[in-house]
């Protein structure tokens, strides 16, 4: 279990740290059971639905991020850290179940990279700003490991790219990766995400589309690939997000500044 400090995460209304038993991540599974399978409809594995927690095997490998309510001492939010060197020998990254990263892991950058995964908000908590205070503290993260690279499935909610047309559109056309690091989809898998002109692209209907933490994403520089994926167990149409710490992409080196600055309430 990780020492890391996030106490400069941390605000009047929430604690900010890192699961550190096994307790602390059978909460985690248990609050993904409620809002991606009770709430969402995703369908769960027979193992999930038996003991009523979102599990894998990923999860007694990586570092989970939780935010708990100070007044009712509750687990509201969870986000799951999983470090290239606390990868299994012989394991993929979950994301490699959907899109080709082998460039992408050969990068120099990708010797200190992290996948982010399982991003779960309580209904009641998403109007606060849960968004920020997950960004604030993998800011701190990143700068503690020296992380290099930093990226994961970007979902967005329904399986029709055509409906997802404009926010698929704006996030081609708008924040593409550079060549080096643009990763697309497993041939099988590929979807389309140059679905509208660059010329007819209406910010305000893409962004409306999109969760919160991908728009604090883009805002922070973050840039996705090149093709979407269906993901029928969840429910979601699935961008690749990555965010490089590489000094010489002047563009994509804003998520420590916002994470290190500014007040999340």
């Amino acid at each position: 279990m990780s020492s890391l400090d996030l106490s400069s995460a941390c605000t009047s209304r929430f604690e900010v740290r890192l699961a550190s038993s096994d307790k602390d991540i059978l909460e985690a599974q248990k609050l993904r059971y409620r809002v991606f399978y009770e709430e969402l409809n995703a369908q769960p594995s027979a193992q999930s639905a038996h003991y009523k927690r979102e599990v894998d095997s990923y999860d007694w490998q990586a570092e989970h991020l939780l935010i708990i309510d100070k007044s009712s001492k509750t687990l509201v939010a969870c986000y799951r850290l999983m470090r290239r060197e606390n990868l299994h020998s012989g394991t993929r990254f979950y994301s490699e179940g959907e899109f080709d990263l082998a460039n992408f892991l050969s990068h120099p950058l990708a010797s200190s990279c992290v996948e982010l995964s399982r991003a779960c908000v309580e209904k009641c908590f998403r109007a606060s700003l849960i968004p920020n205070i997950f960004l604030r503290a993998i800011g701190r993260y990143i700068e503690h490991h020296k992380i290099g690279l930093l990226f994961g499935c970007g979902s967005l909610p329904g399986t029709d790219p055509k409906f997802l047309a404009m926010p698929l559109s704006w996030m081609y056309h708008h924040h593409l990766a550079p060549e080096p690091l643009r990763v697309s989809p497993l041939p099988h898998l590929f979807e389309r995400m140059d679905l509208v002109p660059k010329n007819e692209l209406d910010y305000k209907q893409a962004v409306s589309a999109m969760p919160p933490l991908i728009k604090g994403y883009l805002r922070m520089g973050c840039f996705v690939g090149d093709g979407a994926v269906i993901d029928q167990q969840f429910q979601t149409t699935d961008t690749f997000i990555a965010f490089t710490n590489d000094s010489s992409l002047d563009e994509h080196r804003y998520f420590q500044r916002y994470a290190n600055n500014g007040d999340t309430g």
